[in-house]
């Protein structure tokens, strides 16, 4: 009956071939994700990159035009999809997760093509908008994704595009890479033939330790995914901690970040950027760095 609910509530629907297998026991990023449906106004305090990252995301949507191309590279769950409905959506991935790696936990959307993000098949100049969105941390060349965006994309087209400079291992075994800084932003896009239009951090210091002190709640907590004995052992200490963890910590640290928001912190950057109307950009090379 749980189950059922938590299923109905993440609106599952698992429908790449492979990955139709059903949770063996509830986790608690399930119960997150059905909490997070059913109370989004929650989402600021504790899933903070997630709605930071849709409301840029929504408010960059605002310049695709009805009939415009867009492209979402490494789409997965396709979040914001809805946001293009107006446009010729394009969704690309290449499909190797499993439906609890993605976001929502639901699975994939109808992917349009699967493809490596590096090779996209895709005409030059024929797209107006490409969204790219936590993708790059995923591949084994982020600097040839960025050139392959630049070469799909029109003179003047937008491309919406982040990826962590922090964070933890997830989409195993496919983390390759982090430390996306805004120093790497402005090195590697403007030398692809982009142009940087909006560059903002998704948080400061005081939310990224809130971060930080749910996940030590999760791993402490009884539906986490330790053993069975040391759930049982650490049961005394989540319900020492717990109320703390996940009650006050998150609210005074997401009160402290607007107060005082400490950018060198940040989980990750939020970043609009243009295609150059003069195709001169060349490929980023790896050897590039800011020591050069």
């Amino acid at each position: 009956m749980t189950l059922s609910f938590l299923n109905s509530a993440l609106g599952r629907n698992w429908n790449v071939k492979g990955n139709s297998r059903v949770p063996h026991r509830i986790s608690v990023l399930d119960c997150k994700e059905a909490i997070l449906r059913i109370f989004p106004v929650v989402k600021d305090i504790y899933a903070f990159n997630r709605a930071r990252r849709g409301r840029f995301v929504e408010r960059c949507a605002n310049l695709a035009r009805p009939g415009n191309v867009v492209l979402d590279v490494g789409a997965g769950s396709a979040p914001h999809r809805r946001l293009f409905s107006h446009c010729s959506y394009i969704a690309a991935d290449l499909g190797r997760l499993t439906p609890e790696q993605l976001e929502g936990r639901s699975g994939y959307s109808h992917l349009s093509c699967l493809c490596d993000s590096s090779a996209l098949p895709i005409a030059s100049a024929s797209v107006d908008f490409v969204l790219c969105t936590e993708v790059l941390e995923h591949v084994p060349s982020p600097l040839d994704v960025v050139a392959e965006i630049s070469r799909v994309l029109k003179g003047g087209g937008t491309l919406v595009l982040s990826a962590p400079m922090r964070s933890g291992v997830h989409q195993a075994p496919f983390h390759f890479f982090g430390g996306f800084s805004h120093f790497w932003y402005r090195r590697f896009l403007p030398a692809a033939g982009l142009e940087i239009l909006e560059l903002e951090p998704v948080c400061g210091l005081f939310l990224a330790f809130s971060e930080e002190a749910l996940r030590v709640g999760w791993y402490l907590s009884p539906m986490g995914p330790g053993s069975r004995w040391f759930r049982l052992a650490a049961l005394p200490l989540w319900l020492v901690l717990a109320p703390f963890l996940v009650g006050a910590l998150p609210l005074a640290m997401y009160t402290l970040d607007r107060l005082w928001p400490i950018n060198d912190f940040a989980t990750g950057w939020l970043v609009k950027a243009s295609r150059k109307t003069t195709r001169g950009g060349t490929k980023p090379k790896s050897s590039d760095s800011l020591a050069n």
